[in-house]
């Protein structure tokens, strides 16, 4: 036998487990496929719409647990594996009470024996004697000319009566237990939501300055090669004029050299020459136009 926790949440394997009973695949009252809820009193499995209708009747007559959301003790697994759907509605047609409208049909002799029957074995205390086969109560049958919403209306207007006296408090203290362990579930499940989603809006926001910082960082880079690009235009359309400042500082540098080895007076011996200072202007500037 699996060993669980005195309180947790139900195991996977268990839960497929379960499942795999004949007729757990379909809810026990109205037949609806996968169903998600489960009435520990009968061991049963129950649709999200019949959940409703068992909780309304008080938890004396069904203990009603999601499948999914809320913790199980060992004795209510116990009642889930030695229950079924099957097993249940077996029981229920042998004693004539499956025909019966939903409500009605849980507060009979023959259900009230066949939950006691479940709690006693999944406690592990002897099985009760077997159960005599009485009659439900007159209230609970509907003539079988009524249609099925007229019978359903008076089994609620039956429940509604008697509600007051079948509430015992212990029962009424369990329920309001379950409701307030559900309540807390579904209170920290949407604050953990919450936090996910501040989670999410803060990397969102991060994400749009990281992005916004790349379109700056991009602008500036594009804005430096353009810079180096006319930079780089510039000092190629600039050659000419380094080429022409090079001319006249060579230029400069002959002329003293010639006035220091006294080449201009050696010049002028040729009366056809003008002048050096003239000489080596008109020499100097056919030099830097040609």
């Amino acid at each position: 036998q699996v060993q669980f926790r005195s309180t947790a949440a139900m195991d996977k394997p268990v839960l497929e487990r379960l499942k795999g009973l004949p007729g757990n695949d379909t809810c026990v009252d109205c037949g609806a496929g996968q169903p998600v809820w489960a009435s520990v009193s009968y061991g049963t499995f129950i649709c999200f719409e019949c959940a409703g209708v068992h909780r309304n009747m008080g938890t004396h007559l069904s203990f009603v647990r999601s499948l999914t959301l809320d913790s199980w003790k060992p004795e209510q697994i116990r009642r889930m594996e030695l229950g079924g759907n099957a097993a249940a509605k077996s029981f229920f047609n042998k004693n004539g009470i499956l025909s019966m409208p939903v409500p009605g049909r849980y507060d009979t002799p023959a259900a009230e024996y066949y939950r006691n029957r479940l709690k006693a074995l999944a406690a592990g205390e002897p099985e009760p004697p077997a159960f005599q086969g009485a009659a439900p109560p007159a209230a609970a049958k509907a003539p079988a000319t009524q249609g099925r919403g007229a019978q359903e209306s008076q089994a609620r207007r039956q429940l509604v009566g008697d509600s007051a006296a079948r509430v015992r408090p212990d029962d009424e203290a369990a329920s309001k237990e379950a409701l307030l362990e559900t309540s807390q579930k579904m209170r920290s499940e949407l604050d953990r939501m919450s936090g996910v989603s501040s989670f999410m809006d803060a990397s969102s926001s991060k994400l749009t300055q990281n992005h916004d910082k790349y379109n700056t960082f991009n602008a500036k880079l594009q804005s430096a090669s353009a810079a180096m690009r006319a930079l780089k235009r510039k000092l190629v359309s600039d050659e000419q004029f380094v080429f022409y400042c090079y001319c006249w500082f060579m230029g400069c540098a002959v002329f003293v050299a010639c006035h220091r080895l006294g080449v201009f007076w050696v010049l002028r011996w040729f009366s056809w020459l003008p002048p050096p200072p003239l000489f080596f202007f008109f020499f100097f500037l056919f030099w830097i136009l040609f």
